[in-house]
């Protein structure tokens, strides 16, 4: 039987937002505006092996969450950008239209008002895994240890998720794990009867 082992491994980026200073051609000045940012660079990623009967079988890249995330973004940015200019715009429209009907004192309040509500979106993947990982392993029918195992500097292991199985010939099983630290979550497996494949 097929024995598929599938690891979500990491955290994906966490948005943060960065103020900018643009010049404005409706209002002929400069306005802040908020956009998104992701500001820090990729982490590096701990290795993955599966480990069973005594040989080891390299799990492989077969989703990169952080690079999409990443490049979600830059492509949605000149849309993100006119957007937040044309918000700026919007706003520093209401704080003269304040001032010209309740005086300074108007203006200020919705000078305020708007520079405390001026965010970037920072909603993001935030509970997905920088990456998922996976290996094929083909195993005679039978109850048979799974160790997974994860690699630090070095290739020392630096944990171990053990999970047992039981393979049917012909059948496919699936273990799936989260790993973002030592000793995290419990494996999930899915077992299809053949019959039904």
């Amino acid at each position: 039987g097929e024995l598929i082992v599938l690891v979500g491994n990491g955290v994906a980026p966490q948005r943060d937002q960065k103020t900018i200073q643009t010049w404005s051609s409706a209002l002929a000045l400069n306005i802040k505006i908020a956009i998104p940012d992701y500001p820090v660079p990729p982490q590096m990623i701990n290795p993955v092996r599966a480990v069973v009967g005594g040989k080891y079988y390299n799990l492989e890249t077969v989703s990169n969450i952080d690079g999409m995330a990443r490049a979600s973004l830059a492509e949605d940015m000149p849309v993100i950008t006119t957007r937040a200019i044309a918000r700026a715009v919007a706003k520093k429209t209401s704080e003269k239209e304040a001032g010209d009907r309740g005086g300074i004192f108007g203006q200020l309040a919705m000078m305020v008002v708007n520079q405390a509500t001026e965010i970037a979106d920072t909603r993001c993947w935030n509970t997905l895994p920088q990456e998922f990982q996976m290996t094929r392993i083909f195993l005679p029918q039978g109850s048979h240890n799974v160790k997974l195992e994860v690699l630090g500097a070095g290739g020392a292991v630096i944990d171990t998720i053990q999970v047992p199985v039981k393979i049917k010939a012909g059948g496919k099983t699936v273990i799936s794990e989260r790993w973002t630290s030592p000793r995290t979550v419990k494996s999930q497996m899915i077992t299809s009867n053949p019959k039904q494949s």
